[in-house]
């Protein structure tokens, strides 16, 4: 019986220290998986991608936000019809632009760094350092001066669909066969988002009246 009982403890102190070492090991994998997204973070590829991004988006707003409110549903309602997109894209010169996005994500494509994140992890690097000058849109200067629940239920929410949006154009013009149509799909619906955000901001506002 005391041989069997050394046994146990013999077997649950291997147990254990085999846990203790993974343990360790989990926690030195995720630290340089943090390092890692801090270093692509302060790279020149990834800020140079981040402001083509925000420019590519900002030009998308200009236009859209001075349609008139009848031909903005229109659009996205119509936004999976390749040859709706493609008259959009055409008659505001945007082709050009799209294709400047493209090679302006070109060289964070080649950073090894970022070639080695899993897709969650570039997730979180966009999430945490994929930062838009925003301030021109409206419903930014109401969340400034709002309550801080409706500010930073906003921001957050923000956030996460900004993070998507920027991996939604990482997918588009990392795969072979990359179009205008993909990255303009992506930005009129996170327009879409971004518009329904600030409307439930808006709605948040008028609550805490």
């Amino acid at each position: 019986m005391k041989q069997l009982y050394l046994f146990f403890v013999c077997a649950t102190l291997v147990v254990a220290g085999s846990m203790f070492l993974q343990s360790c090991e989990n926690d030195r994998a995720t630290e340089r998986e943090n390092e890692k997204i801090e270093r692509i973070a302060e790279s020149s590829e990834f800020e140079k991608f981040i402001l083509a991004v925000s420019d590519y988006f900002h030009t998308f707003a200009d236009i859209i936000k001075v349609m008139p409110l009848d031909e903005q549903a229109s659009l996205f309602e119509n936004v999976n019809d390749e040859d709706r997109m493609m008259q959009f894209l055409e008659k505001n010169n945007l082709i050009e632009r799209s294709i400047s996005l493209q090679e302006s994500a070109t060289p964070l494509l080649n950073n090894r760094n970022f070639l080695e994140l899993s897709p969650d992890k570039q997730l979180v690097l966009f999430e945490n350092h994929a930062t838009f000058d925003m301030q021109q849109l409206p419903y930014f200067s109401r969340a400034t001066r709002a309550g801080i629940s409706c500010n930073q239920e906003f921001m957050d929410a923000f956030e996460r669909q900004q993070a998507y949006y920027v991996t939604g154009m990482i997918f588009c013009i990392g795969t072979a066969w990359f179009s205008a149509l993909c990255a303009a799909t992506m930005t009129v619906i996170h327009f879409y988002e971004v518009n329904r955000l600030g409307n439930e901001l808006q709605a948040c506002l008028e609550a805490m009246q």
